[in-house]
């Protein structure tokens, strides 16, 4: 992988493991389909002005208790990402595009920015 950073969340996912949610089995394909992506992260979506903190709750006992998976798309191929994403047992599959995808990244230069929200309950 040519970025560090990128490297360690697909690392972190790897770990993921619950319900039907398998991290180990997403983060190969998301590797085996690298062109499809410009970047992933898996979090604890929150609403209000807080921060999350049960990720730092559970790291003691080793978990990385997340439920949400964002994928920045390469606009490559989106239906096949879309697809891609549809083989892994999620409870929801949802794009964030236009300005809602800007605001959520915090502005964007990609004025086609979209992002593939995966959620598993």
């Amino acid at each position: 992988m040519e970025n560090k950073i990128q490297e360690l969340n697909l690392e972190l996912l790897k770990t993921v493991q619950f319900n039907f949610c398998d991290g180990k089995t997403i983060a190969a394909a998301l590797i085996e389909n690298r062109d499809l992506w410009k970047a992933v992260i898996m979090d604890r979506p929150h609403d209000g002005n807080y921060v999350d903190l049960i990720r730092l709750r559970d790291i003691s006992t080793g978990r990385w208790n997340v439920d949400t998976l964002f994928i920045l798309s390469s606009n490559k191929d989106d239906c096949k990402l879309e697809e891609l994403a549809g083989g892994w047992n999620a409870d929801s599959i949802e794009w964030i595009e236009d300005d809602k995808a800007e605001n959520r990244l915090g502005g964007s230069d990609d004025e086609h920015a979209r992002i593939l929200q995966i959620w598993w309950d």
